[in-house]
């Protein structure tokens, strides 16, 4: 399977960027893991005692906050809440616009930024092996004009 890698230019070029952008997909996940574990202990403190099932320890608060930042059923849930705290829609606003489209944008702000660079260096060899082909090339037509 890996042998494809290298045999599809561009499924390489696609590997290489995925490749060059781990350390900038590990600040964000640091960053992400910050804003789960924020977000986790105010839900656990807040909503913990009356939904045990979702938010009774810090432990089923990041599963649930995980399950609500892929917006898998967080409709659902945050419409029981709801029933007992009318203003429980502000923190999980707050936390979708947090979690999910901020800082998963930022994931693929970094990849594509990756594999942009990963273009350009690509682009920047072969402008610089036809440069010194061309240089080659006309060493070659000077030496062979007597003048």
């Amino acid at each position: 399977m890996l042998r494809l890698i290298s045999i599809f230019p561009r499924l390489k070029r696609v590997v290489e960027g995925l490749v060059t952008a781990i350390p900038g997909t590990g600040s964000i996940g640091a960053i992400l893991i910050i804003v789960f574990y924020v977000f986790a202990v105010m839900a656990t403190m807040l909503y913990g005692p009356e939904y045990p099932d979702w938010f009774g320890s810090l432990h089923a608060s990041f599963f649930s906050l995980f399950q609500i930042m892929t917006l898998e059923g967080w409709a659902d849930m945050v419409h029981e809440i709801m029933q007992t705290h009318p203003y429980a829609w502000m923190f999980f606003v707050i936390y979708i616009l947090c979690a999910t489209f901020t800082v998963l944008n930022l994931f693929i702000a970094v990849v594509v930024d990756a594999m942009q660079r990963q273009h350009q260096k690509e682009e920047q060899a072969e402008q610089d092996a036809i440069a010194r082909i061309e240089a080659e090339l006309y060493s070659l037509h000077k030496k062979s004009i007597p003048w």
